[in-house]
């Protein structure tokens, strides 16, 4: 319906930001479910970059767009990307990667005995993450991030340490 408004009303100005992975000191939801087991179990031959955003910077981008304005769709992401792989060092866990056939069928499985709340669709969103580039926000938006993917993810990090 955005996109069909735009090109109806002109005149009306959209302001859409796609944010990445967003975290911050007190984020609890199904990407942190993630780094809460044992040891992280990623896909066989799949990287799963994610691309992270501090939640004080969506605040901050939502607050310039309040008081300065502005339109066009922006990527609302930190410089940089982590892997699976990288964030499992950074959080002292054992990486392990299975075979994609092998966790599709886990999940479809353990999803019909009502063992886990996650199905085989779960497959599709680790083995295909968007990289979100953040270009147009800092150079046209004008709004520089903050933290980088790694520092937020590190700062999430640190403030779950504080909490425990």
């Amino acid at each position: 319906m955005l996109a069909q408004y735009r090109l109806d009303h002109p005149e009306l100005e959209q302001l859409i930001f796609r944010p990445g992975t967003i975290l911050g000191a007190n984020t609890n939801n199904q990407i942190t479910n993630l780094f809460d087991q044992p040891r992280i179990t990623g896909l066989k031959g799949v990287d799963s970059p994610f691309v992270i955003i501090w939640d004080q910077d969506v605040v901050g981008v939502i607050l310039q767009g309040i008081f300065k304005g502005g339109s066009g769709i922006y990527n609302l992401a930190g410089d940089g990307v982590l892997t699976m792989p990288e964030m499992a060092r950074m959080l002292g866990k054992p990486y392990r990667p299975l075979p994609i056939w092998l966790v599709t069928t886990g999940l479809w499985i353990g999803k019909k005995l009502g063992l886990t709340q996650y199905g085989p669709e779960q497959v599709g969103f680790l083995r295909y993450r968007p990289v979100l580039a953040n270009r147009r926000l800092k150079e046209e938006f004008g709004y520089m991030p903050k933290k980088t993917s790694k520092e937020v993810f590190e700062y999430y990090l640190e403030s779950r340490s504080n909490v425990r």
